[in-house]
C-alpha cells in the first residue's frame, strides 16, 4: 500500500510491506493511522485533523518535480535519495558515490527538472569518510 501524497510505503510495526491481500493490508494502515478518502490512502504524515470530527484536511500535492528528482539522484547518483517536508519547503537528500557535486551534465538535468522552481544545493562533507551528503532545498 502507497500513500497517493508522498509515496510512501506502508510499513506495520515488524517493517512488514507485503500481505495476504490487500484488504489485510488496508486494515492494517488504517489501524496505523492511515486513511482512505476518494479512493486514495495517505500516511499519518499527509493530512491534518480527523473524520470524525470533520476537520480532515488532506495536505497539498507534492510537486511532481521532488520525485522526479529524486529518482534521478537514486539512479545516477545514490541507492537511496530522501523526500523531506517543512513548514517552507521540501528537501531531496542522498549520500553521493563520491566526495564532490555531481558531474555538470547531473547537475544540468536538476536545474533541468527544477526549473521554474527556487532551489538551492550544498554538499556535507562526512569527516573520515569518502562520501558526502547532497542536499536539494526547493521552496513550495
Amino acid at each position: 500500500l502507497k500513500c497517493d501524497r508522498c509515496h510512501e510505503m506502508y510499513e506495520d510495526d515488524n517493517d512488514f510491506t507485503f500481505f495476504y491481500d490487500k484488504s489485510e493490508a488496508l486494515g492494517a494502515a488504517m489501524d496505523d493511522d492511515w486513511i482512505e478518502k476518494d479512493g486514495k490512502h495517505y500516511c499519518h504524515s499527509c493530512y491534518e485533523g480527523s473524520e470524525e470530527d470533520g476537520t480532515l484536511k488532506i495536505k497539498p500535492s507534492i510537486p511532481k518535480e521532488v520525485f522526479k528528482l529524486r529518482k534521478l539522484l537514486m539512479e545516477y547518483e545514490s541507492n537511496y535519495a530522501g523526500i523531506a517536508e517543512h513548514i517552507d519547503d521540501f528537501t531531496v537528500s542522498c549520500y553521493l558515490r563520491s566526495n564532490t557535486l555531481p558531474d555538470k551534465p547531473i547537475m544540468d538535468m536538476i536545474a533541468f527538472i527544477l526549473k521554474g522552481f527556487v532551489w538551492e544545493h550544498k554538499l556535507l562533507k562526512i569527516e573520515n569518510c569518502f562520501n558526502c551528503k547532497l542536499i536539494i532545498t526547493i521552496k513550495k
